[in-house]
C-alpha cells in the first residue's frame, strides 16, 4: 500500500460498501458507480433516491404504469388509479339512481335498468300508454285501462304509437323530424332525406378524384384538381395551347413543346413584382408558394393578410400570437387577445346566453301547450279537465318566460347602444383579464 495515493473520504461515517479508492477515481465513482449515490427517478415523479432502491421505487413509483384492477382493461400512472377506481371506471359498483340497488357495474347499469330495475317506468301492456314503476305494475293493470293511439302530426304514423310516446317519437324516431347533417356541413334538413344529402349533395361527402383516384372530401375536390392532381389536364404555361397531365408537364414543356427553343432564350419576370427572373412553368409555383410579395393569412388565426415578406414584422404585434402566463406558469400561454376582453362584451355576451336559454324555454312551453291543444281536441268531455290544467300552466309559464326574454333583450340592446356611443366619441373600452 505505501506504492498507492490513497484519499480518505469519509473519517466519521462507518457504514461505507465501497470500500478504498484510488483518489484519481474517485469523481468517477461517485458519479457513476457508487451504490450510495443518488439519482432522480427514471419515470420523472420528482423524487430523488439512491440507486440501490432505484428498483424497489420503481415498483411503487406514483408514475408507474398499473393496469385497473377492475378489469375494465385500461392502464394509467399509479398517482391516478384511485381515482380512476372511484369516479371514472365503467367497470365500478354504483347504486342505481332510480332503485337505489347497490352492486351494479356501471358499465351494465342500462342493462339492469332495462330488465331488473323495480323502479323503471314501464308502459302498461294494455296499451294505455302509462308509465308506472316496475313494481307497481301488476296493482295498475288490474283496473279498466283506456287505450287510444295518436297520429304523429309530422311523418302521419298510428299504428302502436301512444299519446305518451308522441314527444319521444318526434324527437328520435320520426323520419321527418328535423336534424343536422352527420358529416358536419351544418346543413339542416328531415331525418327521411338526410341519408341522400349526405351521399349526394353534402360538401363534406368523400368522393374520388376521376383523374388519379385520390379520395378526399367534394369541397376539397375543385382545389385538389387546380392544385395537387397529377392526372389533371392543364394548359401548357409555356403558351403553346397543348394540355397536358400536371404529371407530365416538365416532360412536354422539355421536349415536345412549339415555344420551348423560344423559352430558353429569356424568362419572364415575377407578375407581383419581386423581381425575380422565372420561366413559364416556374411561374404559377413561385407567385404561389415562393414569393416574397404573395399576399398570405396569419398563420396564428387573427385574420390579418399581408405579405409573406411583412409576415415576420406582423408576428411581433399579432393579438393572436401565444403568450406566455403573466403568473409565470410554466405550461401556461395563449393568446393575447383571450387575456383580455371589453367589459361590454363579456356583459352582452352574459345577456346573449340567458336568452338562447330563454328561447329553448319558450320552445319547450309552446309544444307542451300545442299538444295540451291536440289532446283537448281529441279527448273525451270527461277527460279534459287535467288536458286544461297542463294547457293553463303551459300558457303562464310561456307569459312569464316571454316577459324575461323581452327584459334581457332591451338590457342586450342598452349594451350596445353604449358601445356605439363610445365608438362615436373615440372613447376606449374598458378592459377585463380573463384567467
Amino acid at each position: 500500500l505505501s506504492d498507492l495515493c490513497f484519499k480518505f473520504i469519509d473519517k466519521e461515517h462507518k457504514s461505507w460498501v465501497c470500500g478504498w479508492l484510488p483518489s484519481d477515481a474517485i469523481d468517477q465513482h461517485l458519479d457513476h458507480d457508487c451504490a450510495l449515490r443518488a439519482e432522480p427517478c427514471t419515470r420523472e415523479c420528482g423524487q430523488t433516491l439512491l440507486v440501490s432502491k432505484m428498483e424497489l421505487h420503481l415498483a411503487a413509483c406514483p408514475r408507474s404504469l398499473k393496469l385497473c384492477p377492475l378489469d375494465c382493461g385500461r392502464t394509467m400512472e399509479a398517482q391516478l388509479l384511485e381515482v380512476h377506481v372511484v369516479e371514472d371506471c365503467d367497470q365500478r359498483e354504483v347504486m342505481c339512481p332510480k332503485c337505489g340497488d347497490w352492486g351494479i357495474r356501471e358499465r351494465t347499469m342500462r342493462d339492469h335498468w332495462r330488465d331488473h330495475c323495480s323502479m323503471l317506468l314501464v308502459r302498461c301492456p294494455l296499451g294505455c300508454g302509462l308509465m308506472v314503476a316496475r313494481k307497481h305494475l301488476a296493482g295498475h293493470t288490474s283496473g279498466e285501462c283506456p287505450k287510444r293511439e295518436v297520429e304523429c302530426p309530422d311523418c302521419g304514423r298510428t299504428e302502436e304509437l301512444w299519446f305518451e310516446d308522441l314527444e319521444a317519437h318526434q324527437e328520435k324516431d320520426c323520419p321527418r323530424r328535423t336534424v343536422l347533417c352527420s358529416l358536419g356541413c351544418g346543413e339542416v334538413l328531415l331525418e327521411c332525406f338526410r341519408l341522400d344529402h349526405e351521399r349526394l349533395s353534402c360538401v363534406r361527402r368523400i368522393e374520388g378524384c376521376d383523374n388519379c383516384g385520390m379520395e378526399m372530401m367534394q369541397q376539397e375536390l375543385v382545389d385538389h384538381l387546380i392544385l395537387d392532381c397529377p392526372g389533371f389536364l392543364r394548359s401548357c404555361p409555356s403558351g403553346c395551347g397543348v394540355k397536358v397531365r400536371t404529371v407530365d408537364l416538365k416532360q412536354h414543356q422539355t421536349l415536345y413543346c412549339d415555344n420551348r427553343y423560344a423559352l430558353a432564350a429569356g424568362g419572364l419576370t415575377c407578375v407581383l413584382g419581386c423581381g425575380k427572373e422565372l420561366i413559364y412553368a416556374e411561374q404559377f409555383t413561385h407567385v404561389a408558394t415562393e414569393c416574397p410579395r404573395r399576399v398570405v393569412d396569419c398563420r396564428a388565426g387573427c385574420g390579418a393578410m399581408m405579405t409573406s415578406a411583412a409576415l415576420g414584422d406582423h408576428k411581433l404585434e399579432c393579438p393572436a400570437r401565444l403568450v406566455e402566463c403573466g403568473a409565470g406558469a410554466p405550461t401556461c400561454a395563449r393568446q393575447l387577445r383571450t387575456w383580455t376582453v371589453p367589459t361590454a362584451e363579456l356583459v352582452r355576451g352574459r345577456h346573449s346566453a340567458r336568452l338562447e336559454e330563454l328561447e329553448e324555454l319558450i320552445l319547450g312551453q309552446a309544444k307542451l301547450l300545442a299538444g295540451a291543444e291536440a289532446s283537448l281536441s281529441k279527448c273525451f268531455e270527461t277527460e279534459r279537465a287535467p288536458f286544461e290544467a297542463k294547457r293553463d300552466a303551459a300558457l303562464a309559464r310561456k307569459g312569464e318566460l316571454e316577459a324575461e326574454a323581452k327584459a334581457t333583450s332591451e338590457l342586450r340592446a342598452g349594451v350596445d347602444a353604449f358601445v356605439r356611443d363610445q365608438a362615436a366619441e373615440g372613447l376606449p373600452l374598458a378592459l377585463e383579464l380573463v384567467v
